[in-house]
């Protein structure tokens, strides 16, 4: 205990950079700096604490610091590009948590005229697509979602010791469910070649238990009308 408090009062007040971009993201055609900063709790660890991120104004050298809610993570990354097709670089922000769960927390904002504007709901979206996965007949995982009309299918023959879940003629034994994670990774991607960014989403599928790791449900996403749409969804096994 005394040597976490030798480290916290050690590092408090130093502030290390996650990262650093430069693009216009205010509108004014003139290249603005983009940072995420943080502090540590140990010297030697990748963890960074009080996350916040900063811009200064290219024309005017005023800064602004935005704490974000979401302030705690393993190497923090930004990525600047144009998702709404106005032009004018977005700011993506990812901050991997780390853990066995492998999640990934993500904001993605609008900074015109200088003001920071969300382009979507990251708790929300960061919980990933709502989906169920039960085991089938055959070697199969039906991952889907009734409400939202996604029915997918993830073939899992290849699985290490998933013939314990089956009988001889590939019959399930007993009703098994698996799930489907949370986001554990966002990708900017520019599909049409436009130089207008979509967003590629990881969710990690496991079987009966966290190290079971089955496939991937893979999303493509891409702003319009104001809002974030789901383009294509498939599922890709391990």
């Amino acid at each position: 205990m005394n040597e976490y408090h030798k480290n916290n009062n050690e590092n408090k007040d130093r502030i290390y950079i996650a990262d650093m971009k430069v693009c216009d993201v205010n509108g004014d055609c003139i290249p603005d700096i983009v940072w995420i900063l943080g502090k540590k709790i140990y010297e030697d660890s990748p963890l960074l604490v009080d996350l916040t991120l900063r811009i200064r104004c290219g024309k005017t050298c005023n800064v602004n610091d935005y704490p974000l809610a979401f302030d705690a993570g393993i190497n923090p990354k930004l990525f600047l590009g144009d998702f709404t097709g106005d032009k004018i670089c977005d700011i993506l922000v990812s901050i991997p948590t780390g853990g066995s769960g492998g999640y990934i927390y993500n904001y993605l904002f609008s900074y015109v005229n200088n003001v920071l504007t969300p382009l979507f709901d990251a708790e929300m979206f960061n919980q990933g697509i709502p989906l169920e996965a039960e085991f089938d007949d055959c070697y199969k995982v039906r991952i889907y979602n009734e409400n939202l009309g996604i029915n997918l299918t993830l073939d899992v023959s290849t699985i290490s010791n998933i013939d314990e879940l089956y009988d001889k003629n590939g019959k399930l034994i007993s009703p098994t469910s698996g799930e489907v994670l949370a986001l554990g990774g966002l990708y900017p991607i520019d599909m049409d070649f436009d130089n207008i960014f979509e967003l590629a989403s990881i969710q990690r599928v496991i079987g009966r238990y966290n190290a079971e790791t089955l496939g991937y449900v893979r999303a493509i996403w891409k702003f319009y009308d104001n809002i974030l749409n789901l383009e294509r969804i498939e599922v890709v096994s391990y």
